[in-house]
Order: C-alpha cells, then sequence, then structure tokens
C-alpha cells in the first residue's frame, strides 16, 4: 500500500506540474476541468489499491442517487479511509465535481494541498476562534453550483470512536449542555454533527438537496498503526447513499439542526443495521 500511495503521489505531482505550466495556453473551464478529473482519478486510485492491498469487499447501494450535482453530501466519518469513499462511486461513474471542505492539518499532504487551492476548496482550523469567518469561507462553495457540481463535508467534525464519543459528551456535560450530552447518549454510531457549516450552506443556497453517505467496516481503521496491523484484511465495507430533498425546508438554525440531529439518527440506526 505504501509503494502504491507513493507512486500515486508522484505521478499526481508531476501531472500537477504538467498543468502548471500548461496554465497560458488554456481556458479557465478547461483548467478546473482537467484538475478536478486529476483529484478524482487520484483519490479514486488510492482507495482502489487499498482495497486490492487488504484484500477488501465494497458492498455499495444507492451511489446514483450523486448521479445528478447541486447537492451537499454529508458523509458519516470514522476513518482515513472514507474520506475516498465520495472521489471513488460518484465523480468516476457519473463525472460529478466535488468540492471539499477540509480540516487544516490536511495541507501536509502536498496533493490535497495543491488540488485543494487550485479548485472551489475550502481548509478550515477546528476549533478556531473565528468560526464566522469560515463559516462565510464555507458558504463560498455554494456559488456557482451546477448540475455536475456537489460540496462534500464531514459534519461531526472529527473521526468517530467510542472514546472520542465518550470524551465529547463529558465535555458537553460539563459546559452545561445537558440536551446536546443527552442526545449524544442516545447516539451509538456516530458523533452528534455540527450544524455551523451545514446551516450556512444550506441559507445560502435554498433548497440545495442533501445526500448522506453512511457506511460500516473502516472504524477498526483510524491511524497509520491499524493500517500496520492488518486490521482491515479480508474485510467487506458496506457503504449506503441516499438524497433528501430539502426544498420547503425552515432555513432557520433552530429548524436545520433538528432536522439534521433527526438525518444523523437515522445514519445511527443504518449502522447499527449493518454491525457484524
Amino acid at each position: 500500500m505504501l509503494l502504491f500511495y507513493g507512486l500515486m503521489e508522484l505521478i499526481a505531482l508531476l501531472l500537477a506540474l504538467v498543468l502548471w505550466l500548461g496554465r497560458p495556453c488554456v481556458s479557465t473551464t478547461r483548467y478546473m476541468g482537467w484538475h478536478h478529473r486529476l483529484q478524482t482519478w487520484w483519490a479514486a486510485s488510492l482507495l482502489r489499491s487499498l482495497l486490492w492491498s487488504y484484500a477488501v469487499q465494497v458492498r455499495v447501494e444507492g451511489a446514483e442517487s450523486g448521479a445528478e450535482g447541486l447537492y451537499l453530501m454529508l458523509p458519516r466519518h470514522t476513518s482515513m479511509g472514507d474520506t475516498l469513499l465520495a472521489m471513488r462511486f460518484i465523480p468516476q461513474p457519473y463525472d460529478i465535481r466535488l468540492r471539499y471542505v477540509l480540516k487544516a492539518a490536511l495541507r501536509w499532504e502536498p496533493v490535497i494541498d495543491i488540488f485543494g487551492h487550485r479548485i472551489p476548496n475550502v481548509f478550515v482550523e477546528r476549533g478556531s476562534d473565528h468560526s464566522a469567518e469560515q463559516r462565510r469561507r464555507v458558504t463560498t462553495l455554494a456559488q456557482d453550483l451546477g448540475r455536475r457540481d456537489g460540496v462534500v463535508m464531514f459534519p461531526e467534525g472529527t473521526r468517530y470512536s467510542a472514546r472520542g464519543r465518550d470524551q465529547l459528551i463529558a465535555r458537553l456535560e460539563a459546559s452545561g449542555d445537558s440536551a446536546r450530552a443527552g442526545f449524544g447518549r442516545s447516539l451509538v454510531h456516530v458523533l452528534p454533527p455540527r450544524y455551523g457549516g451545514v446551516t450556512a450552506l444550506l441559507q445560502a443556497h435554498p433548497g440545495l438537496d442533501v445526500v448522506f453517505c453512511a457506511h460500516r467496516g473502516f472504524e477498526e481503521v483510524t491511524r497509520l498503526p491499524d493500517l500496520m496491523s492488518g486490521a482491515l484484511v479480508g474485510r467487506t465495507i458496506d457503504v449506503a447513499f441516499w438524497r433528501v430533498r430539502t426544498s420547503g425546508l425552515d432555513t432557520t438554525p433552530a429548524a436545520i439542526a433538528e432536522w439534521l440531529d433527526q438525518q444523523w439518527r437515522d445514519i445511527d440506526r443504518w449502522v447499527a443495521g449493518h454491525v457484524s
């Protein structure tokens, strides 16, 4: 897997250099299109390499939900590997251009850093004191969304783990937010979603459809040592996409929060139904 990763990284960086050198000779539309395709190829190739190296089987349902763009995708987040699922099963079959909300720490990865800044993506700092400014930057992803475009955001804000869930609930209780802590305790396989980015996007683009992505099987691979230990070998990953229309949804913060909590309960139940 490390050999595959190094090879894909080298190829992507060399092609990024070629695209940069050729920038004066092509239109902005074509330049952006090439970058979207290269970003998709890189991510999908990494996931294929991961699945092949570890003899992993993937069962996917509902990928056609993302066949037509103009949506916000909200995936569950448990692992380094699940960030590649949308890139593998949506853009390649259906030619969708995905824009990502990414944590700023990912800029250490050269390909993500380069492509994350050349095409519409936004890097955000977790726990930043400038949340209003970050929400404003996230809303820029809704500009000029077309039938081939989608925005991907991980509303949990960090990877799920049982320990992380317990720590989050403890922090909520310590802060006096007993209602949110109680909601967190009612969820078994996911973290309570954060509302800021989702609210900002749905208010900036009322009626924007939302595609949810639930999956099961990556939970044991949260860090690099987990990949080295072979915890992923021979596993079966279940993935499901489904689309929810938001036309007519009340876009006040309280209404969106209530709606998102209900959707996240559905994801929690889906995961529970696929626990082996």
